[in-house]
């Protein structure tokens, strides 16, 4: 029988939301509510193993995880990504980064919710990888970065993608960003961010979008 001490798990149980990263974040969704899947994915242990393990202080580990009952506090007016400042207007950036994140919104299914949030991490690459590398946007490059985004904190990568993707979204179909203001709960906006993509994704503007003809309004 397996045995999990504190110096095992100490470092990486997260205590708080920053400290868990993007895939961890992506993950946990998909464990859902099954309590050893969530610690498995923590430490790392097979689930089988894990279930069958003892734990030392087994209530310390059970009350660093209280953070969980709470929603995420994603950020409004995300400003930095492991420390590089990234842009606040996407249309002021290249077409070919503009382009880039086009069809990466494109690509994937807008009935599922945690899909959209998973392509999150590369549309944070695209305008990453300019900024960390200090030269020009490189897809390829960018590509090389999901790896390393995977593992930075859910709370910066999220924030970002959402924001980028309104952006975006707000730009080529010239409405507001009404669904990121304060009047929307905290914990309600993530849910009225899928939902408003969701609807728009029937409309004839976004169904432009999808074919590439953009908004004569739209600044590059």
């Amino acid at each position: 029988m397996k045995v999990i001490t504190r110096e095992i798990y100490r470092d990486k149980i997260p205590k708080k939301w920053d400290d868990v990263t993007f895939r961890q974040y992506i993950n946990l969704a998909k464990a859902s509510d099954d309590y050893i899947k969530v610690l498995s994915l923590f430490l790392n242990i097979e689930y089988d193993t894990l279930k069958k393990a003892k734990v030392e202080n087994f209530d310390l580990v059970v009350a660093s995880l209280s953070f969980m009952k709470e929603q995420p506090a994603w950020q409004e007016y995300p400003v930095t990504l492991a420390g590089i400042k990234m842009p606040k207007d996407i249309t002021w950036e290249t077409i070919e980064q503009f382009e880039e994140m086009r069809k990466v919104i494109l690509n994937h299914d807008i009935n599922d919710a945690l899909a959209q949030i998973e392509q999150y991490r590369h549309i944070v690459s695209i305008y990453y990888q300019p900024l960390k590398d200090g030269s020009d946007y490189d897809s390829e490059k960018a590509q090389y970065l999901l790896d390393s985004i995977d593992n930075m904190s859910c709370i910066e990568v999220i924030s970002l993608g959402r924001f980028f993707f309104a952006k975006l979204i707000s730009s080529i179909n010239n409405i507001p960003n009404s669904f990121l203001k304060q009047t929307i709960r905290p914990k309600s906006r993530m849910q009225v961010f899928l939902t408003l993509t969701k609807r728009l994704g029937s409309t004839a503007l976004f169904k432009r979008l999808r074919k590439g003809t953009y908004s004569s309004s739209v600044r590059y």
